[in-house]
C-alpha cells in the first residue's frame, strides 16, 4: 500500500507540473511571453535585445527570469533575472541554434535551472514560455560541418561505400565511416533474414492489440549491439526478454566475430557487423566497456548506425543497451505512449537522478537518454539517426561526448537542419522506464519508502 501511495503521489506531481506549463488556452495569454525574439527568428551575429509582454505588473515579490541555452556552446544554461518587465540586451550572442525560456518566479528563490539541467521551477512559478532562434546560420552551418545549400548531412557521407572508396573527410573523422557501416549492413542477407523472423515474432505476440497504433508498429524489432565488453551483460538482456517469451524479438549487432559466437550458441538472433577494423577505436574494440572509457564513443558511433539499418528496411525499432533488465513487455506501453504522430519516444534521465525533464524543451542538458527509445521507421527518423552520427564523428577529442549528446544537440538543433524540422519527440515516464540513477540511487520513488522492508 505504501508503495502504490508513493507512486501515485509522484504520478500526480507529474500531471499537476504538468498543468501548470499547459498552454495558454485560446484568447487567453500566459503570465509572460517573449515579444522578441520570436519563435523561428533567425539573426546575424551582435547583440540580441529580449523584450517581453506580462499579463499583469509585477507584484514586489515577483521577478521576471530568463534562461537561454545554446548546446554547441555548452550544455549549461544562463538565467538572468530582472524586477522589472523591461528589455534586456545580450551582447556577444555567438552563431548557432537558441533556446530561451521565461517565466515567472518568487524573488529569493532558489528553484531556477542551475547548471544547465531542469531542476523544478519554485512553487507558485508562471510559465515558462520558450522560443528558439537561430544567429548566423551560415557560420553555424560551418562549424556544423552541414551542406551548406541544404543543411543536411552531405550526400557523399551518407552514400558512403566502401567498395568506392572512402571521401576524404571520412579518412580525417574515422566516425563517419559508421555511414559505411550502415551502407554494408543492408546488403547483408543476414541482416534481412534476421530482422524479417524478429518483426514477425513480435506481430504474433502483438496481433491487433491497439487499432490506434501505426501499421508499421507491427513491425518492430528490439535493438542492441555488443562487443566482449558486453557479451555478459546482452545475455542478462536476453535471459530477461525471454522470461517474458519477448526473446524472438531481439535482434543483437555483434562487433566482432568471438561476441558473435557468444551470442548464437545462447539462441540470439545475431547480425555480424562489417567494416570494423582493428584500429577503429584507436587499438581494439572488442573489450571496451565502460562509458567515458577510451574508444567507448568510437565504438557508440555505430549504435544509430545499426539501428539506421533497420529503418531503412521498414521495421520500428526499440533500441535497448546491454544493461538493461525488462520485467514486461514494453512494446505495448512504449508505442501507446508515442501515439500516432511521434517519430520518437525515449527514455529521460536527468541530473542529480530526480531532476527529469517532462518533455523535450524541459531537456536542458543531454536528458534524452539513448539507452531506451522507440524510433518509427519514417523519413524524420532516418535524417535524425544521420545527423547524430555525423554530429559525433567531429567531437573525438571529448571522451564524454557519445552518441547521446549527438542526439540530444541534433534535436536541440533540429529546427533547422535538413529533415528534422518536423521531428516530433515524447518523452516516456520515468516511473515505469527508469534510468540507473533512479532504479538504484532513489528507489523510494519507485517503490516508497519502505520499499526495503519488504511487504
Amino acid at each position: 500500500m505504501r508503495r502504490f501511495m508513493a507512486r501515485l503521489l509522484v504520478h500526480v506531481l507529474v500531471l499537476l507540473s504538468l498543468a501548470a506549463r499547459a498552454p495558454a488556452t485560446l484568447g487567453s495569454m500566459p503570465a509572460v511571453r517573449f515579444l522578441t525574439p520570436g519563435d523561428g527568428d533567425s539573426f546575424g551575429l551582435g547583440d540580441i535585445t529580449f523584450t517581453f509582454e506580462a499579463a499583469a505588473p509585477l507584484s514586489a515579490d515577483r521577478q521576471l527570469c530568463f534562461t537561454v541555452q545554446n548546446k554547441r556552446v555548452s550544455y549549461h544554461a544562463w538565467t538572468k533575472c530582472l524586477d522589472e518587465v523591461t528589455p534586456y540586451t545580450l551582447s556577444g550572442v555567438t552563431a548557432g541554434v537558441w533556446k530561451a525560456q521565461v517565466y515567472l518566479i518568487a524573488k529569493g528563490s532558489e528553484e531556477h535551472w542551475r547548471g544547465g539541467h531542469d531542476e523544478r521551477i519554485g512553487e507558485g512559478s508562471e510559465g515558462p514560455h520558450t522560443v528558439w532562434f537561430a544567429v548566423d546560420l551560415r557560420g553555424w552551418a560551418s562549424e556544423a560541418r552541414l551542406d551548406p545549400i541544404s543543411l543536411g548531412v552531405p550526400e557523399a557521407l551518407v552514400g558512403m561505400d566502401t567498395d568506392k572508396g572512402l571521401p576524404d573527410e571520412a579518412k580525417r573523422f574515422k566516425r563517419l565511416q559508421a555511414f559505411a557501416v550502415t551502407n554494408a549492413l543492408l546488403k547483408s542477407p543476414v541482416l534481412r533474414s534476421s530482422v524479417e523472423r524478429a518483426s514477425h515474432a513480435t506481430l504474433a505476440r502483438l496481433g491487433a492489440l491497439s487499432a490506434e497504433w501505426e501499421p508499421s508498429d507491427f513491425r518492430a524489432v528490439l535493438v542492441t549491439m555488443a562487443n566482449q565488453g558486453h557479451a555478459g551483460l546482452t545475455l542478462n538482456l536476453a535471459a530477461s526478454l525471454r522470461r517474458h517469451g519477448l526473446a524472438s524479438s531481439l535482434v543483437a549487432f555483434a562487433l566482432d566475430e568471438a561476441t558473435a559466437l557468444t551470442l548464437a550458441a545462447a539462441q540470439v538472433e545475431t547480425v555480424p557487423v562489417p567494416g570494423l577494423g582493428g584500429g577503429y577505436c584507436g587499438t581494439d574494440c572488442s573489450s571496451v566497456r565502460d562509458v567515458w572509457s577510451s574508444g567507448f564513443a568510437d565504438l557508440a558511433s555505430l549504435k544509430p548506425a545499426c539501428v539506421l539499418a533497420v529503418l531503412k528496411l521498414g521495421v520500428c525499432v526499440l533500441w535497448m543497451d546491454t544493461d538493461i533488465v525488462v520485467f514486461r513487455d514494453p512494446l505495448p506501453e512504449v508505442i501507446s505512449a508515442a501515439g500516432r504522430w511521434v517519430d520518437v519516444a525515449i527514455q529521460v534521465g536527468g541530473s542529480h537522478d530526480l531532476h527529469v525533464p517532462l518533455d523535450e524543451t524541459d531537456a536542458l542538458r543531454s536528458a534524452l537518454c539513448t539507452g531506451l527509445y522507440y524510433i518509427r521507421a519514417r523519413a524524420s527518423s532516418e535524417r535524425l539517426l544521420e545527423h547524430a552520427m555525423h554530429t559525433l564523428a567531429y567531437f573525438e577529442a571529448d571522451v564524454q561526448f557519445g552518441d547521446q549528446s549527438a542526439t540530444n544537440l541534433a534535436m536541440h538543433e533540429a529546427r533547422w537542419r535538413n529533415g528534422l524540422r518536423g521531428l516530433k519527440v515524447t518523452v516516456l515516464d520515468p516511473l515505469v522506464f527508469p534510468t540507473g540513477g533512479l532504479f538504484f540511487k532513489a528507489p523510494e520513488v519507485l517503490w516508497g519508502e519502505g520499499w526495503g522492508e519488504g511487504g
